[in-house]
């Protein structure tokens, strides 16, 4: 199944795609932003209407999106005398129906935003009615077909009310019903009149494209705006997304939809590999980007707090730049959603959730022992191979330095289990931490590989070559946590030592010395932990032989593992010790461990015991 990532690894690359995509310019078109519809309607009204009655219409119109545009920033009173004004002014002008009608649509729509910000519910509902009866009458008796999808508009504002009045599955059901109905599978809404399938086929596909525009990015903010557990119910009674799979305006509706799966189910890994593509895209012609970048913050705040106050400065700085957003296009739901959640206040709790385990095994070998066999040998189930490795391997040298407490670094392992839920941990630093590894999980198995002395510290030495020959090669330091992790293990350590084969051989001895040491103390401490209640203990060499005992111990079938492996085996065949030599090694293997010798089957007549 693949190793996962650290979660700090896909964290990181979100935050990066989000910089990347926040750099970009907004791609918005005319559909999507309102300027299509508006300069069709408008350019059919002008040749409707009289020159006179156009500009009573207008002056009844300006008023109206003077009255939104005021109580959108709060200036309710000053909205209602903009309102007063228009209405006295339509009273007045005594119009024929048509401009009548077409200015109390104007009406209408505005008092019904004016009526939702005072939290009238039953008002804004009554006031849409009443536009989309206006449009209903103009489009029947005076031929304004293109009225058609503004009433559909009107719909789409109903459903930003329900949610706006607490009734998000009512607004979900309704964006459902608009994406059926622009794409023809639905005959008619349940809000309103006059629908039929040959109407909405009518409205051009540029008008049917950039309605459902505007609905995926409600549905983002409605979703935005409840906990995991209702946005997972809520993307249930949703699945118009998953039709514009490819669709070359709307897939990001679709990989929005994607990445909202993973996000709702704790999928953490799989909801951040998901954003990453869409966040480095930028903004397109929904606001979904902005709901995305929202929920990246949420789980970053809950799994890595630390790193969330410098997100949350970025996102929150990003709002300023909502007002590049066309006015029409935004929802209002999300952008104070925005505002609020990078506040100081704690952002909407995010929960990280993996599927149940059917086993849990680690390995509890030293490196260069097999841990990365085994590691393909359980491929078909959740594995990790040395599953956030730099992070583990700096909380031990820190506690080992005094830096870090022992309950920390117990948090810590905590924190990795939840977030890497193997199934098969496979990791070469498990031994300096299996205490406590014990004593987290009593239903924990562990597989100890133990390496013959001369084979282990050849190979390790080789490996440790090859580690500072990358280094050098790409004009790089040996990393901080590298240094110190070989200065924790061995007591004394010098990359210098083992820069070269001829500076390793100039410290053979020493080097071998040391290392033979470390081997019998590092297994000892294994050997004396390990509850062998729950523990198998193999023989590096007789991995691919023990493959059905392996099986056995965790209680699979044998042919859930994969065949007979020997995934980390190098081509490098030297000898770094060969002029030490195997009688020395062995030597000093058996003063410093020849109980570990006998415990692990490696001294002549024994078995692993």
């Amino acid at each position: 199944m693949g190793a996962p990532l650290p979660l700090s690894t896909w964290f990181g690359r979100a935050i990066c795609a989000y910089r990347v995509g926040r750099a970009r310019p907004i791609a918005m078109s005319d559909g999507p932003s309102g300027a299509l519809f508006r300069s069709l309607a408008q350019a059919h009204i002008q040749t409707r209407l009289s020159h006179a009655h156009y500009r009573e219409y207008t002056a009844i119109r300006d008023w109206s999106r003077q009255a939104v545009a005021s109580a959108r920033g709060d200036g309710l009173q000053a909205a209602e005398r903009l309102f007063a004004r228009a209405e006295t002014h339509l009273a007045d002008a005594s119009l024929p129906d048509e401009p009548r009608l077409l200015s109390e649509s104007w009406i209408e729509q505005a008092r019904a935003y004016l009526a939702a910000r005072l939290r009238d519910w039953p008002g804004a509902r009554s006031h849409l009615s009443a536009a989309m009866a206006a449009d209903a009458a103009l489009e029947d008796q005076f031929g304004y077909d293109v009225f058609h999808i503004g009433r559909v508009h009107t719909v789409h504002l109903w459903l930003r009310t329900e949610a706006q009045a607490g009734d998000r599955a009512a607004a979900i059901d309704l964006a459902q019903e608009i994406i059926d109905y622009v794409a023809g599978s639905r005959p008619a809404l349940s809000i309103g009149q006059g629908w039929s399938a040959e109407r909405a086929a009518a409205v051009p596909e540029a008008l049917r494209v950039a309605m459902v525009a505007r609905v995926a990015s409600e549905v983002g903010a409605v979703l935005a705006d409840a906990d995991q557990d209702e946005a997972r119910a809520l993307l249930g009674r949703i699945p118009g997304w998953q039709r514009f799979r490819s669709h070359p305006v709307l897939g990001e509706f679709y990989d929005w939809g994607v990445t909202k799966t993973a996000c709702v189910s704790g999928d953490t890994a799989g909801f951040l590999e998901r954003a990453e593509p869409i966040l480095a895209q930028g903004r397109c012609e929904t606001t979904l980007w902005y709901a995305v970048a929202l929920d990246v913050y949420r789980a970053l705040a809950a799994l890595r707090p630390e790193a969330a106050a410098l997100f949350q400065s970025e996102l929150r700085a990003d709002i300023e730049s909502w007002r590049a957003v066309p006015i029409d296009v935004q929802t209002p739901a999300l952008s104070s959603l925005l505002a609020r959640e990078t506040s100081q206040a704690a952002p909407r709790a995010f929960r990280h959730t993996l599927p149940a385990r059917r086993f849990h095994v680690c390995t509890v070998g030293l490196p260069r022992t097999g841990t990365t066999s085994l590691y393909t040998l359980f491929e078909q189930f959740r594995t990790g191979n040395e599953f956030m490795e730099r992070e583990t391997i700096g909380h031990c040298v820190d506690r080992t330095r005094g830096d870090l407490t022992t309950s920390q670094l117990e948090m810590f392992l905590r924190r990795r289990d939840v977030e890497g839920g193997l199934e098969m941990d496979s990791a070469s630093f498990h031994h300096l931490v299996l205490d406590l590894l014990i004593a987290h999980r009593p239903e924990t198995k562990f597989i100890f590989t133990v390496r013959a002395p001369y084979e282990w510290a050849n190979s390790y030495l080789k490996m440790l070559l090859g580690w500072h020959q990358r280094f050098t090669a790409a004009g790089a330091e040996v990393p901080e946590w590298m240094a110190g992790y070989g200065t924790m293990l061995f007591g004394e350590f010098s990359w210098a030592w083992v820069a070269s084969t001829s500076s390793i051989q100039r410290s053979a001895h020493h080097l071998a010395d040391i290392f033979v040491r470390h081997w019998a103390e590092a297994n000892r401490r294994v050997l004396n932990l390990l509850p062998r209640d729950r523990a198998l203990i193999v023989r590096t060499e007789e991995l691919s032989a023990q493959r059905a005992a392996i099986a056995a111990f965790m209680g699979l079938p044998v042919d859930r593992l994969t065949g007979p492996i020997h995934s980390n085996a190098g081509a490098d065949r030297r000898d770094l010790l060969a002029d030490v030599g195997r009688a020395w090694v062995e030597e000093r293997a058996r003063h410093y461990g020849a109980d570990v010798l006998r415990a692990a089957g490696l001294m002549p007549g024994t078995v692993p015991a």
